[in-house]
């Protein structure tokens, strides 16, 4: 009987407006839906550091925040436009600090 007054009030041009119940239950959903759009798909990791070799050895001051390395030695790039000629990388131990720039390579 609900659905006949409901199909009438279409054909006869008036506005049919839902139930709060329907309204809430639409809104509900809509929530739902939006929280699994968020929840499926992860941001992407951050992209790898590049990885470089030291081409000369340099004895860092670490009271300036300088690493000491030797040559050879492999360090990740984890800055790259800090200082003007310096760059700031981390050791393979671990360690971090400011080497020059044009002893990577």
């Amino acid at each position: 009987e609900e659905e006949e007054e409901e199909e009438e009030e279409e054909e006869s041009g008036k506005i049919v407006t839902p139930s709060k119940a329907e309204a809430a239950v639409s809104a509900e959903e809509t929530k739902v839906v939006e929280e699994a759009s968020k929840a499926q798909m992860p941001p992407p990791p951050p992209p790898p550091s590049p990885s470089m070799v030291m081409a000369h050895a340099f004895a860092g001051d670490a009271d300036l925040g300088q690493l000491t390395v030797e040559a050879g030695e492999s360090v990740e790039l984890l800055k790259t436009h800090t200082a003007e000629g310096w760059v700031w990388v981390k050791s393979a131990s671990g360690d971090e600090g400011y080497v020059p720039e044009g002893y990577l390579e």
